[in-house]
């Protein structure tokens, strides 16, 4: 029993230590989520979070409301990135998800609409390999949570053993918990307070899956195109209604989420060679990808 009380008030010590980097984010007249004090200055928070537009309230530790302003957001890393002018919030140190494991101690702190702290335990359920959520942002490292959360947690920190952040909680499909990297988190934030939204790669073409049954391709998948926008990259490139679009660079393209997941921010700019088929037949073109206008 003496084991479990000094777990405890460890814990409890440990949640005092690090509660100053853990706020509430409320917007819109909707419950708040979690966010977490990033920089000075800076709030990271769940994309989520954030409605289309209207005041942002920040609470802070002991119930201290603030403003907040939105500075950008990032749908593919479920990432945004809030201003808030009050000096003296110090952020917690950020860690390595590379060094994670499974079945480490994972700790979520985050912050109820009161100012007080929430926080749930468990441990890292799965440690994989980087990955592409459905919206084609690139994720360092997939982090599945064995921890049940409810809404105001979703934004909130997740720490390891030391105490340091290498994660954000957010919700992933059928009801699991995962943590958005911490390294993926700082470039998204990088780029919003650089350019206030994320560049994404750009070929002007609209697609639908199509299964093929030719020569050059029997039973394979690939991208039908369907539209063509006017001067943009593919147009330049020569690529017309009816193309097949089967890789990119040599990487096969046989869903919608393939092709957003080769046109992310790294893509901006570069050359990229697509191979496909005209009239049964293999074509390649080559093309110089460019940045999706903003929305």
């Amino acid at each position: 029993m003496t084991t479990l009380t000094d777990l405890s008030n460890d814990l409890t010590q440990f949640i005092v230590r690090v509660r100053s980097g853990a706020v509430a984010v409320a917007g819109h007249g909707e419950p708040p989520f979690s966010g977490i004090i990033w920089r000075e200055g800076i709030v990271v928070t769940s994309e989520q979070a954030l409605g289309e537009e209207g005041d942002i309230t920040i609470i802070l530790d002991g119930g201290e409301a603030a403003k907040a302003t939105p500075i950008g957001r990032d749908p593919t890393t479920n990432t945004a990135v809030l201003r808030i002018e009050r000096p003296g919030l110090l952020p917690v140190e950020h860690g390595d998800a590379a060094t994670l494991a499974a079945g480490q101690i994972a700790l979520a702190v985050g912050r109820h609409r009161s100012g007080h702290p929430l926080c749930a335990l468990g441990a890292v359920a799965l440690a994989g390999d980087a990955w592409r959520s459905m919206a084609g942002g690139r994720i360092d490292r997939l982090i599945r949570l064995d921890l049940r959360v409810g809404r105001e947690l979703e934004g909130a920190a997740v720490l390891d053993a030391s105490g340091r952040i290498f994660g954000m909680v957010t919700a992933g499909p059928r009801r699991t918990v995962l943590a958005i990297p911490a390294e993926t988190i700082e470039r998204a934030v990088a780029q919003l307070l650089e350019k206030g939204r994320i560049a994404r790669g750009y070929l002007g073409v609209g697609v639908q899956p199509a299964r093929l049954a030719t020569a050059q391709a029997p039973r394979r998948k690939g991208l039908v195109v369907v539209s063509v926008e006017p001067n943009g990259p593919a147009d330049r490139a020569g690529i017309t209604v009816g193309d097949v679009l089967l890789a990119i660079d040599g990487t096969e393209v046989r869903t919608s989420h393939d092709l957003l997941g080769l046109l992310g921010p790294e893509s901006v700019g570069k050359q990229m060679v697509v191979t496909g088929l005209r009239g049964g037949a293999p074509f390649q073109w080559r093309i110089e990808i460019g940045e999706r206008p903003a929305v």
